[in-house]
């Protein structure tokens, strides 16, 4: 992200998987994740950074 000089500002944290992923499911933000924890899920994509 740095090469790409890409900036991310936090504005919350949340500590648990299954919340995360339901917060951008309804369009609350973006989270990153190791490939090995996501789980394919429809409204969810992967997306290589």
């Amino acid at each position: 992200m740095q090469e790409e000089e890409l900036k991310i500002n936090p504005v919350f944290e949340i500590e648990s998987r299954d919340g995360v992923w339901k917060a951008v499911e309804r369009g609350l933000g973006i989270s990153v994740v190791a490939d090995f924890e996501f789980v394919p899920h429809p409204n969810l994509h992967a997306l290589k950074i």
